[in-house]
């Protein structure tokens, strides 16, 4: 059964992403070198739209992550260790679902994997517009919402943290 819900919402995305394709409006689709904070949106755990707009100014580190994604749960302490280590030097640390359920569903996911970042559903067209194709993959971007690097996979906690560390000055809050 469960199989068979993953498979419905595996065809829903695809479906959505060849009807964006073929529209045209994608057109970052692949390479995250031109992909910025300050366009695109998500949804937060209470289902309200946000703009990645707001969070320019602050280092911001997005994890595409699902909840039937081994590699995803286990990165989970990881991503929390960076949120209580750099949260209070201005890094924001934003796990997006790509489940592409519920928002009450996501925050009960949320809690059930103890996540102590913040956390919201993508959009089908913000999954095209990041380009990856495997999860968990997350996006490192700087202060002025700018690409920084991309990583495919769970990197190891210690890249993580000597990638950020560049990105932060020290005592900074904003």
């Amino acid at each position: 059964m469960r199989i068979r819900t993953h498979a419905r919402r595996l065809g829903v995305v695809l479906a959505s992403v060849a009807l964006l394709l073929a529209s045209g409006t994608v057109t970052n689709a692949g390479d995250p070198s031109r992909v910025t904070l300050v366009k695109g949106g998500y949804f937060d755990i209470k289902g309200m739209r946000q703009s990645f707009g707001a969070l320019a100014g602050r280092p911001t580190l997005v994890v595409f992550w699902a909840s039937w994604c081994g590699p995803c749960i286990d990165e989970i302490p990881s991503l929390n260790t960076l949120h209580e280590r750099f949260g209070a030097r201005g890094l924001r640390v934003l796990g997006l679902s790509v489940d592409f359920i519920a928002p009450a569903e996501t925050e009960r996911l949320a809690k059930k994997h103890a996540m102590r970042y913040d956390v919201g559903a993508a959009e089908p067209e913000l999954v095209i517009e990041f380009g990856f194709q495997a999860i968990p993959t997350s996006y490192l971007f700087d202060g002025q919402g700018a690409f920084v690097k991309r990583y495919t996979g769970a990197p190891p906690l210690s890249v993580l943290q000597a990638d950020i560390e560049k990105l932060i000055t020290p005592g900074s809050t904003t």
